[in-house]
């Protein structure tokens, strides 16, 4: 064989091999399983960084939806869900249940940056607990004032040392102001809006109750958060208050640029 013949034959069979190299690529990419992997890898990932992105938590479970393992790998994710489980924030706030779902998420996996994202939504829990600890650590003047939650209302009890503190005296009793959670205009925090209260079988002054309020309010402050969130809608229950809203596509981006972004990891 000449050293032509040899040469051709060479190449043909290099070109063999890459194509069934190729081939074989295309079906590993595309394989659901393989999808699979890479969306594991990648939950992973998150999971790793949510503490240094959001806080501390008990623990972290990230689910993440790709096209392909492709797609995953280039950083395009369809859906993004993360819940959080005691999720622990820098003013003190702890949220018993965290859940995000980001739709259409974009990731520089180079620059470990995000580049875009579509809806954003959250729903969260405030447990009774940690409600009156939040308050009791950023409402100082308001020591002993104790919230408590049944179907649909808030009740707020004040101990006469807390109306003290307000120079209010010759109260021997607590007082216990009915009401409700309401989100501020802007959705980034919930006020206490007072109804009727109770001292016994006697009225309670309005502006009293009023006063007690403005000294309250915010009772939860979410404009703090490492992610910019809107509260669209409260429910009360005895366990906790639960919250739904949304994140604006652009607060996020803002947000992330100061901080880690998980990249895609290969499968």
């Amino acid at each position: 064989m000449t050293t032509l013949s040899k040469t051709v034959k060479l190449l043909r069979t290099l070109l063999l091999l890459v194509t069934v190299l190729s081939g074989s690529l295309v079906i590993f990419l595309i394989a659901p399983g393989c999808a699979r992997v890479a969306e594991s890898k990648a939950e992973k990932a998150v999971n790793d960084l949510l503490p240094s992105f959001l806080g501390p938590a008990d623990k972290y479970a990230t689910r993440i939806r790709g096209d392909s393992a492709g797609a995953v790998l280039r950083g395009r994710l369809q859906s993004v869900h993360i819940e959080g489980d005691n999720v622990r924030f820098e003013d003190g706030l702890v949220i018993d249940r965290l859940t995000m779902d980001f739709d259409s998420v974009s990731v520089d996996t180079r620059a470990r940056k995000l580049t875009s994202i579509g809806a954003a939504r959250f729903t969260a829990r405030i447990g009774v607990a940690n409600l009156n600890r939040y308050v009791t650590a950023n409402r100082p003047t308001l020591a002993g004032l104790i919230i408590a939650l049944g179907p649909g209302t808030a009740s707020v009890e004040a101990r006469p040392e807390v109306l003290a503190n307000f120079g209010i005296s010759g109260v021997k009793v607590p007082i216990t102001v009915d009401g409700r959670l309401a989100p501020t205009p802007d959705g980034t925090q919930l006020d206490f809006v007072p109804g009727t209260a109770r001292l016994s079988v006697l009225p309670i002054p309005r502006p009293l109750i009023d006063y007690l309020a403005r000294a309250l309010n915010p009772a939860v402050d979410l404009s703090t958060l490492p992610i910019p969130v809107r509260i669209h809608g409260v429910e009360i229950k005895p366990d906790g208050v639960y919250l739904q809203g949304t994140a604006s596509s652009e607060g996020l981006l803002r947000a992330a640029e100061t901080r880690t972004v998980a990249p895609a990891t290969r499968p």
